[in-house]
């Protein structure tokens, strides 16, 4: 099973008097994560592995969800897609109705 980071971190945010220290870090994001990319998602690797493993067809899947190539990086995929796709085993939408909002 191919590992993937959400994005949850935790921070050590103090308060030194009128100044917090949340600024010292480095961000890697989804939307600029340089070498770190691999991580903050699914690979066309990944992907293809899982696509073998649920007997899902590849091109089908990538057509999908194949949504992220940033300048030249490797694609991405959205992972919460890809693994509803191999739960369900069918290509679909699966961001309807996700927003904690709708009633």
């Amino acid at each position: 099973m191919p590992a993937v980071n959400l994005g949850a971190e935790i921070l050590p945010i103090k308060k030194d008097g009128s100044q917090s220290a949340i600024s010292d870090f480095k961000e890697a994001t989804i939307l600029v994560p340089g070498r770190f990319g691999e991580f903050t998602s699914f690979t066309e690797s990944n992907v293809r592995s899982l696509c073998g493993r649920y007997g899902m067809d590849f091109e089908e899947v990538r057509r999908w969800y194949d949504g992220y190539d940033f300048s030249g990086d490797a694609a991405i995929y959205n992972p919460y897609s890809v693994m509803r796709a191999m739960q369900e085993q069918k290509c679909r939408s699966y961001w309807q109705k996700t927003s904690a909002a709708e009633a």
